[in-house]
Order: C-alpha cells, then sequence, then structure tokens
C-alpha cells in the first residue's frame, strides 16, 4: 500500500512540475488532457479559456466521440449558454458536476455509458477566465473531487504566472495587422517585424499606425496591456478546429463588436 502511495504521489509531483514548466495556454491545457486524464482515470478532459460572457473562445480537448461541427457550435454558436454545469460553475464560482444530462450527451455526440461529469473553474484576481472539464462512467468521490480542485489551482496559478488574463470581446484587427500588432507587443522592433513577416519597414509602420488608431493606443506599452489576452489564443492556434496527436485544438473566430470601426 505504501508503496502505491509513493508512486502515484510521484506521479502527481510530475504532473505539477509539467504545468510548472509550461509556457501557453494551450501547452498547460495539453498537459491537463494527458497526464491528468491518465492520473485521474477520466475518460476525457477538456480545458477552455473564456471571454468575459462565458463563451469559449478556445478550447483543448481528448473527446473522441465529438465531431469538429460540434467543437465549433460551442466557440462560434450558442451552445455553450445551453450548458447547464458552465452556468452553475459561473453562478457559484465553484465546481460545478454530477450525472450529465441526456441533452447535453447529445450535445457532445456522446453515445457511452452513464456519464459524469465535473466543470472546475479556472480563474485570476478578477474572476473566472476559463474552466477543466472531467468526464467519467463513474461517480466522482470526494476525495477525487478534492484532488481535481488541487489541479484547477495548480492551473490557474501557472496561467496567473503567465499573464494570461480574461480574453477581450473589443479588439479587432485584420490578419495583418494582428501580425504585426502581436509582434511588436512582444517587443520585437520594427526592422525584426519586418524580416519575420517578409515586409517592408515602412508596412510595418504603417500598419502600426493603423493598429494605435484602431486600438485607441499611443504607445507599444499601452498595446502590450490591450493585445496581452489575444497573444495567448491567437499565437498557438489557427481559427477552427486542429490536431495534436490525440488532442483537439478549436478557436474561435474573433468578434467585431456593434459600433466598432469598419463594421
Amino acid at each position: 500500500m505504501r508503496g502505491a502511495i509513493a508512486t502515484i504521489n510521484s506521479v502527481r509531483r510530475a504532473l505539477w512540475q509539467r504545468l510548472a514548466e509550461a509556457e501557453s495556454f494551450v501547452t498547460i491545457a495539453k498537459v491537463v488532457c494527458t497526464d491528468a486524464t491518465t492520473l485521474f482515470e477520466l475518460s476525457h478532459c477538456c480545458v477552455g479559456l473564456h471571454d468575459p460572457s462565458g463563451r469559449p473562445v478556445l478550447i483543448v480537448d481528448n473527446i473522441a466521440e465529438m465531431s469538429d461541427d460540434r467543437r465549433l457550435a460551442w466557440v462560434d454558436g450558442d451552445r455553450w449558454q445551453r450548458d447547464p454545469l458552465l452556468q452553475a460553475m459561473r453562478e457559484h464560482r465553484g465546481p460545478a458536476g454530477d450525472e450529465v444530462p441526456k441533452e447535453l450527451e447529445l450535445e457532445i455526440n456522446y453515445a457511452g455509458a452513464s456519464l459524469h461529469a465535473l466543470l472546475l473553474p479556472l480563474v485570476e484576481p478578477g474572476g473566472l477566465i476559463g474552466s477543466i472539464r472531467c468526464g467519467r462512467p463513474e461517480p466522482f468521490s470526494e476525495p477525487l473531487r478534492r484532488d481535481l480542485a488541487v489541479l484547477s489551482t495548480h492551473v490557474s496559478v501557472r496561467l496567473a504566472q503567465l499573464g494570461v488574463t480574461t480574453v477581450a470581446e473589443t479588439v479587432w484587427l485584420s490578419p495583418r495587422q494582428h501580425e504585426v500588432a502581436r509582434l511588436a507587443a512582444r517587443g520585437l522592433a520594427n526592422h525584426e517585424i519586418a524580416h519575420a513577416l517578409a515586409i517592408s519597414e515602412n508596412t510595418v509602420k504603417k500598419r502600426l499606425k493603423e493598429v494605435f488608431l484602431e486600438l485607441c493606443v499611443s504607445n507599444r506599452t499601452e498595446l502590450t496591456v490591450v493585445l496581452r489576452p489575444l497573444v495567448v489564443s491567437d499565437a498557438e492556434a489557427p481559427i477552427g478546429t486542429s490536431r495534436d496527436g490525440a488532442l483537439t485544438i478549436t478557436r474561435g473566430a474573433r468578434r467585431r463588436p456593434a459600433g466598432a470601426r469598419g463594421s
């Protein structure tokens, strides 16, 4: 028994270490979906970054039964609004879950045995920024719930250390403007941006001027503050769905807010 407990604790420490070494939202989510699924004997895991309304905008999951159309319906449609677990988690600012309602099983195209789910909040000082959705055929025991709560705490801390924050809905840029702005926000000089994108420095200056006007900022420091949420999602995954082994990464399209310039 002592040997088994020591092995489990060793595996947990390895998981915490991998989370501490992860350098982005997507790499953190990949660690959770691979290591945590095995360690906690989950059937699937889904890690999402949410905007202030609660909409998932970037999701990493290992749900084999779920189609890409259904994934996109969560990030670009309104299916997330019909998720009782998400609504309960947002209302209580804490874990939510039990046996999954049949209508939600249909939403994710699940056709297996009765499914239980636990939705865990990812938080920052300003509030909720995401969630970890865990699924398994058996109910979640209290010890398992505590272990998964510890997991969500580790993930939240690492996201805070990396500066991952709530994704702003108010930021809209064209693809080329965003490429230039993202590199500028990372500290690259104009000539470095020009080299990275194979464009002229004059073009870089022109695009940055457009970006400053569009985002109502006057310098690169302000640009970094405004763009920080989007640097995370846009730099790591293209719009739509992409694969990384058994994992699927889904990112929603940016939305131009009503009344924004050029709408």
